[in-house]
């Protein structure tokens, strides 16, 4: 087994974050609490424990497959979200809030992480496949 340079894996790994041009934040779901700031005085209603802050990457697998429901045909594809390797694992049922994109679609839409899976120890980043839990056009 040939042993990567611990500079080479560092390059790759900053390489595979420069394409995370997204930003989420990652909620795992729990108690309902609140936190007060005592800078500006003001109490937050909190759901849960905030994951992960930060850059991110939505992006969607298209395996060609053609399904048809109900007289509709659909174009079969998995949707993976991924941020960087030193990020903390994330779990089922975590949540995600898209808070930046260049697609502006995407930003405020929510998301269900199905399971995480930690990428490949050279390009090294956290991949999870996800599903949307709201739909696009409906109101927030």
């Amino acid at each position: 087994m040939t042993r990567i340079s611990p500079f080479a894996r560092a390059y790759l790994r900053g390489r595979a974050t420069e394409l995370m041009t997204d930003s989420c934040v990652i909620t795992r779901p729990g108690p309902v609490h609140v936190e007060y700031d005592p800078v500006t005085r003001k109490t937050t209603t909190v759901n849960g424990t905030e994951v992960y802050n930060g850059v991110c990457r939505l992006w969607e697998v298209r395996n060609g497959a053609r399904q048809e429901i109900n007289g509709q045909t659909f174009t079969v594809a998995q949707t993976y979200l991924s941020i960087p390797y030193d990020a903390e694992m994330t779990e089922p049922e975590d949540q995600v809030t898209m808070t930046g994109s260049d697609d502006p679609k995407l930003v405020g839409r929510s998301l269900l992480i199905l399971g995480s899976t930690r990428g490949g120890g050279l390009r090294g980043s956290r991949v999870m496949s996800v599903r949307f839990t709201d739909f696009e056009g409906e109101d927030k």
